[in-house]
């Protein structure tokens, strides 16, 4: 049975079992334990911004469509604060990408910037676009961020980024709600979530499996679901696919992260870094960013 962290106290009393003695707290245990780490993974983790938002029950395009303008979508990811989320929410425990590409992984590019935080010019960039959308300080819109109940991390960024909108008073009125995992799904795929938390994880080691997912306009997993559609972005993509050519294919996929990037189509926010911890007798563990549990055929009591 899964049950969320946030729920977690209505199955047990931690202080209570601790009186009890039902859960010790050995003081050698150090030094019975390996740290093995740190590892970079090849998940990211991201905010989609929807730029066509369809209703879930019409089935139709709303009308106040904010993401259609890259003033806007900019705007969002000056007002991310990454520093205090990496520090705070994930306690330092990732990195902030720069691109769909992981670092670490073929294709990586270090020479491309982050993005930065600067509420200044988030706020000039949606007091400008207001004008063209029809929302301004006096004639304020909403706009929801999902995110999977639960998830007390993309619970704390959705906040984070909502604060930073709201505290702007430019025209958006930012408010965040959990939805169940089927809930969220069921709106992501009819495209009816307007800004979602969210993360991909490798299904194989290699850069087409993170720019055809995020930035493939005609195969790829999100940009169909937020109304992304740029076909020399898409050509660009084929043509790394079939490039056998290492220095090439990597120029390609340079090219292919400056190009979404420059359309600000997502929040990059981390790339998580992983620690294993095991007893000191276990022999034979490795890392594998594409495997998320233990390869237990390998392993052994020496």
């Amino acid at each position: 049975v899964y049950v969320p962290v946030t729920h977690i106290d209505q199955l047990i009393d931690i202080n209570k079992w601790l009186n009890e003695g039902k859960i010790v707290v050995k003081p050698d245990v150090a030094d019975k334990v390996a740290v093995l780490g740190p590892f970079e993974t090849f998940d990211i983790m991201f905010i989609g911004l929807n730029q066509k938002i369809y209703d879930e029950t019409t089935k139709k395009p709303v009308d106040f469509q904010p993401f259609k303008d890259i003033r806007v979508r900019q705007a969002f990811a000056y007002a991310f604060d990454y520093k205090t989320y990496i520090r705070e929410v994930v306690k330092n425990f990732a990195i902030q990408p720069n691109g769909p590409i992981p670092k670490g992984m073929f294709g990586y590019d270090p020479s491309i910037p982050v993005y930065e935080y600067n509420l200044t010019k988030a706020k000039e960039l949606l007091l400008a676009a207001g004008k063209d959308l029809g929302f301004s300080p006096d004639n304020p819109k909403t706009l929801t961020i999902y995110y999977n109940s639960g998830n007390l991390a993309r619970e704390k960024g959705s906040l984070l980024l909502a604060s930073a909108i709201n505290s702007l008073h430019a025209g958006l009125i930012i408010q965040v709600v959990p939805l169940d995992w089927p809930a969220f799904l069921a709106k992501l795929r009819a495209k009816a979530l307007p800004i979602f938390f969210l993360g991909w994880a490798p299904d194989y080691i290699d850069p087409d499996d993170y720019v055809v997912p995020f930035c493939h306009g005609e195969k790829g997993t999100f940009p169909i679901r937020i109304g992304f559609n740029d076909p020399e972005l898409n050509k660009l993509i084929d043509e790394q696919a079939r490039t056998l050519d290492p220095q090439k294919r990597k120029e390609i996929l340079r090219q292919i992260t400056l190009k979404v990037n420059e359309q600000y189509v997502y929040i990059w926010l981390t790339q998580p870094t992983a620690y294993h911890v095991q007893r000191t007798w276990v022999k034979g563990w490795f890392y594998n960013p594409a495997f998320p549990g233990n390869y237990f055929a390998t392993l052994s009591k020496g």
